[in-house]
């Protein structure tokens, strides 16, 4: 197995690793707005723990905030009657999440993100070879990043003989 071979693969079974760890510690959030309870939404996390000390503002057309409830313990919120342009959930964490009326958070299913993750750092890796590959000419004491043939040594430093 050559070189680059090994490289790809380590990055890949160490990215593997590093993605896909036995617990996460951090968490998405979620807002659902509930079934059948009219004005009621329920802050949740992506693996469905409540997230209880999340809180709700109301942002009007004109981007004030027009109201601010708390979650309970299950991460429901009896949101006021009037309209809003949008809502923001943040648990004080560092988690926040928008949400428009009527309209559930988007959530990306943890294998795509999973998968676009090892991807890009392939993908980094790959770049990461291509630009440190390097030759060496006979005649030239500079590595070059041209083709065999086409040096960069400059006048009077070993250049190559013309054809």
């Amino acid at each position: 197995m050559n070189k680059s071979w090994r490289f790809m693969l380590l990055t890949a079974i160490l990215g593997v690793i590093l993605l896909h760890p036995v617990r996460a510690f951090a968490h998405r959030l979620i807002v659902l707005h509930l079934e059948g309870q009219e004005n009621m939404v329920q802050v949740l996390y992506d693996d469905g723990t409540a997230a209880s000390r999340a809180t709700i503002s109301l942002v009007g057309e004109n981007g004030d905030v027009i109201w601010t409830g708390s979650a309970d313990g299950n991460g429901k919120v009896s949101l006021p009657g009037y309209s809003y342009y949008k809502g923001v959930a943040d648990d004080g964490l560092g988690h926040r999440v928008m949400f428009t009326p009527g309209e559930e958070s988007q959530v990306i299913p943890r294998w795509v993100a999973a998968t676009g993750g090892v991807a890009f750092l392939l993908f980094v890796a790959a770049l990461a070879k291509f630009f440190s590959k390097r030759s060496t000419h006979p005649n030239c004491p500079h590595p070059s990043p041209l083709p065999e043939g086409e040096g960069n040594c400059r006048e009077g430093e070993g250049e190559l003989p013309s054809p």
